[in-house]
């Protein structure tokens, strides 16, 4: 659920920041997930995605996940990099 957040500006000058006026629904989160999904999916298919190491040669094995964090489980910071090259397919 998402919460209506707004700042309230009284007569005199005073600013109430962030008062929490009631639950209510977004009416712009279907289409704001939607567009989310579109940008990704496009940029999924508009470009090449490889993994390189920090020198921009191919990383040959894959950098191993850390197993061990549970949160994560991302390879150590540094360990490798992306790199992307657009598609010549016309989206």
């Amino acid at each position: 659920m998402f919460y209506l957040i707004c700042i309230c500006i009284r007569a005199h000058g005073d600013v109430l920041p962030f008062l929490l006026i009631g639950k209510t629904l977004c009416l712009g989160t279907r289409l704001a997930k939607v567009e989310l999904k579109l940008v990704t999916a496009m940029f999924v298919l508009g470009f090449q995605h490889t993994v390189v190491d920090p020198f921009g040669e191919s990383s040959n094995p894959l950098p191993a996940p850390n197993w061990n964090d549970i949160l994560l489980c991302r390879p150590p910071a540094g360990s490798f990099n992306l790199k992307y090259e657009r598609n010549n397919i016309p989206l």
